[in-house]
């Protein structure tokens, strides 16, 4: 599961939660390329900038068995649903 820190179009943080495995990277798609997000003290993954590009948002995240779950937000803070975990 994905939620955004702010809903916010101009700058935003992303906090994977409830996975099973440790999560190694998170990437965003900005302009039809996947971007590295790095990781805060706090736990929430920030592109570069902050910039996501255009709502709604696609994320992917990779644990440290390889697997990805992709992701598409709307900008809401709420928990969004990733579809598999």
């Amino acid at each position: 599961m994905f939620r955004l820190k702010e809903v916010n179009a101009n700058w935003n943080q992303v906090i994977v939660e409830n996975h099973p495995y440790p999560i190694t990277g998170v990437q965003v798609m900005v302009d039809g390329t996947w971007v590295n997000a790095s990781r805060e003290s706090y736990n929430f993954w920030i592109p570069p900038g902050g910039r996501f590009g255009t709502a709604p948002y696609q994320v992917r995240a990779t644990d440290i068995n390889g697997n990805t779950v992709t992701g598409t937000l709307s900008l809401s803070a709420a928990n969004q649903d990733s579809g598999s975990q």
